[in-house]
């Protein structure tokens, strides 16, 4: 029962990962987050970054997981706004977050 479940969600998640593409949301968010002109590339800043490189890793890393959060929950919003409640948490940046990422996919 627990293989099935397993596979199920692994199957649910390839097919998110299929329709959002991880590499141009992480150059959406990049540029957010302010791209080459900011401290914090990414807007990583909760773990230590060598780089913008590794930056990067750790953005789409945390697109990844996003997906699997927001099909577990029912994919009850759009992704970029269940992403941004992690991401960019609820505070006056919110919005604009999610505007300007939303954007810079299209």
């Amino acid at each position: 029962m627990k293989l099935a479940i397993i596979a199920g969600l692994l199957i649910l998640a390839a097919n998110a990962h299929a329709q959002i593409n991880l590499e141009k949301m992480a150059d959406a968010i990049y540029k957010a987050e302010g791209g080459a002109n900011t401290k914090y590339p990414y807007g990583i800043r909760s773990i230590a970054c060598k780089d913008a490189g590794e930056a990067r890793r750790v953005c789409i890393h945390s697109i990844s997981n996003s997906i699997i959060r927001w099909e577990k929950a029912g994919k009850s919003k759009p992704f970029i706004e269940f992403m941004a409640d992690r991401y960019c948490p609820p505070q006056p940046d919110h919005d604009r977050w999610v505007r300007n990422v939303t954007k810079l996919m299209q």
